[in-house]
C-alpha cells in the first residue's frame, strides 16, 4: 500500500486526554505486557498472545492495512494516555467495501475505568465517518460485559433486534450494536 493512502486511512488520532498511533510491528514490545494479562480475554472469542515473536507476526501484517482478499481496511491504533508512560491498549477498525465498519477495543487494567477507552473508540469513529465515510460502526459484544455495553451506549450505539441482527452470525450470547454516522 502506498504511504499516502496509508497515513490517510491510519493516521494519527488525539483525544482529550488520549493519543492513538497507527499500530506498527515496533508496538510489540510494549504492548507485550499490557496485553498479556488472560483476565482481558474474558469477553473476546481470542486468547492472550503466545509469544512477542508471533505478536510482531501479527502486527507486521497488520501494517499492511488491508486483508489478504483486498476486501477489508484493516485500521488499528495503540492507545496512549497524556499521564501514563507506556501503552494501555488498543482499538481497531474493520472497514468493509459497503461502507460499515467493525470496530473492536481492548484496554489494559492500568488505563481501564478512567474514560480512556471511551475517548479513544469516539476519536476513531469521527475518524470513520468523517475522513473515510463510513455509514455505519458496528460492535459486538457479549451480553454480560456491561462495561463496554455501556461504552458504546454513550458513544450513541444502539442495541440491533429484529432484522438488524440478519446477515451477521453472533453467538447466543452476543448482541449486536449499530451506531449510523452522525448527519
Amino acid at each position: 500500500m502506498h504511504l499516502d493512502r496509508t497515513a490517510r486511512l491510519n493516521p494519527p488520532l488525539h483525544g482529550p486526554r488520549v493519543h492513538l498511533e497507527p499500530l506498527r510491528e515496533r508496538h510489540a514490545c510494549a504492548l507485550f505486557p499490557v496485553l498479556a494479562d488472560p483476565a482481558l480475554y474474558r469477553w473476546i472469542d481470542q486468547g492472550p498472545p503466545t509469544s512477542l515473536e508471533r505478536m510482531r507476526e501479527v502486527y507486521r501484517v497488520l501494517e499492511a492495512r488491508q486483508s489478504p482478499d483486498g476486501q477489508e481496511t484493516w485500521l488499528n491504533w495503540v492507545l496512549f494516555a497524556r499521564n501514563h508512560s507506556g501503552p494501555l491498549g488498543y482499538v481497531q477498525a474493520s472497514v468493509l467495501a459497503d461502507g460499515r465498519a467493525w470496530v473492536a477495543y481492548v484496554l489494559g487494567h492500568a488505563g481501564s475505568g478512567h474514560g480512556y477507552a471511551t475517548e479513544a473508540v469516539a476519536a476513531m469513529l469521527s475518524h470513520l465517518f468523517q475522513r473515510l465515510g463510513v455509514h455505519q460502526a458496528m460492535a459486538s459484544v457479549e451480553e454480560a460485559n456491561a462495561r463496554s455495553i455501556a461504552l458504546l451506549a454513550r458513544l450513541g450505539f444502539s442495541r440491533a433486534l429484529g432484522d438488524a441482527l440478519q446477515g451477521h452470525e453472533l453467538t447466543a450470547t452476543e448482541q449486536l450494536w449499530l451506531q449510523a454516522a452522525p448527519r
